[in-house]
């Protein structure tokens, strides 16, 4: 009776995945009235691997899946998985879809979920009013119910669809009170163009904006908006001077590093080598780091990109910073790397030895720093 009930309760406090093929699924589906939730997933992809641990085994993500879905993983890269990828155009991954009986995408969402906006995401899917496929059907058929272009502002955005910040201000066009918490908070989650009349009100209101929700969180808000400006379309087309003006506007006590900071992407992307070492030296001296990562992610830019000893040389000292701040698989292996491509034979072995030790340690790969040692030792 123990072991009956132990399994029992295993089967529910987990995801109970289908694993017939694509068209018993779809069947099963159809007979039983049912949604299919797919969790489009890869070997390699880190998010689909945190969410498979974390949040597919919550006893109530389990109890709300298993009563209301045929639930299936798939690999995208292997067997039925290259199929469903295609037709349903899976491009990023986790991808969390939700298909009828017929095969017809309903719902769709992008990218790792926490339990909670799983939840979300599911009860919203197997409601016919916040549906994304339904609305987007009501919307191109002229529906602009406030509701609706609420609805779907959401559920675009949690599709990865670029579309939802102009939806956005067509729902916020519907309202007389764009001082109202619910509107302030839905004008800095969802509006993106920073030419609109929402973001000037955003701008010229910041005051109360920052009184409401905090700074930090307007901050990390407005940087978003500001970067979807200039990545946009094909790289966009602004000026450095542009870029500066949006960040002296939007973000003026931060206006100097942002800016500083975007020097350093353009002339990476530009792949102008000697203005990108001058943009990542006045970036670091006069804006130091607080975290390993910037450190450790330009020391690597220098490793792949560059063969002078004397700019390797200055990569070398900020993989060790990045190492004393914290010392992980990553910037050992940095590290690793740069004693190699400088000569420094016994360094690097060290350096290699102990990011594999780390990686083991955190049952993580270790080949790429495997075959660097090789390369090391035979100097």
């Amino acid at each position: 009776i123990c072991a009956l009930t132990f399994n029992l309760y295993s089967q529910e406090s987990a995801i109970n995945f289908n694993s017939s093929n694509w068209s018993s699924i779809l069947a099963e589906a159809k007979e039983q009235d049912k949604l299919i939730f797919v969790d489009a997933y890869t070997a390699w992809c880190g998010p689909c691997k945190r969410m498979a641990k974390e949040v597919f085994p919550d006893e109530q993500v389990a109890e709300f899946y298993n009563a209301k879905f045929v639930n299936v993983k798939m690999d995208m890269e292997k067997g039925e998985g290259l199929e469903v990828a295609s037709t349903y155009n899976v491009t990023s991954y986790p991808t969390l879809l939700f298909i009828n009986g017929d095969g017809e995408l309903v719902h769709k969402g992008i990218g790792y979920h926490k339990t909670s906006q799983f939840l979300e995401l599911g009860e919203a899917a197997n409601d016919p009013s916040t549906q994304l496929v339904s609305l987007q059907t009501k919307y191109e058929g002229g529906d602009r119910d406030p509701i609706l272009l609420k609805n779907l502002t959401k559920a675009s955005q949690n599709a990865g669809n670029k579309n939802y910040g102009k939806i956005a201000q067509e729902f916020l066009e519907t309202q007389e009170d764009w001082k109202s918490r619910d509107n302030m908070a839905f004008n800095l989650s969802y509006v993106m163009d920073v030419k609109s009349k929402p973001y000037r009100f955003l701008i010229d209101n910041r005051r109360a904006f920052d009184n409401e929700f905090g700074k930090d969180k307007v901050d990390a808000q407005i940087s978003r908006k500001i970067s979807n400006e200039i990545y946009k379309g094909e790289g966009g087309s602004l000026s450095l001077e542009d870029i500066d003006a949006l960040y002296k506007e939007g973000l003026p006590d931060k206006a100097g590093k942002m800016s500083a900071q975007f020097r350093i992407r353009y002339y990476e992307m530009a792949q102008d080598g000697a203005k990108y070492a001058e943009a990542t030296e006045n970036y670091l001296n006069n804006f130091p780091p607080s975290n390993w990562q910037e450190y450790n992610g330009i020391a690597w830019t220098y490793y792949e990109n560059y063969e002078d000893d004397r700019l390797l040389t200055r990569a070398l000292q900020w993989a060790k910073k990045s190492v004393s701040m914290d010392s992980n698989y990553y910037n050992n292996d940095t590290l690793a790397a740069l004693y190699y491509k400088l000569g420094k034979k016994k360094d690097g072995i060290k350096a290699a030895k102990k990011a594999i030790k780390i990686a083991k340690a955190n049952d993580e790969s270790a080949d790429e720093t495997i075959n660097l040692l090789k390369k090391i030792k035979a100097l």
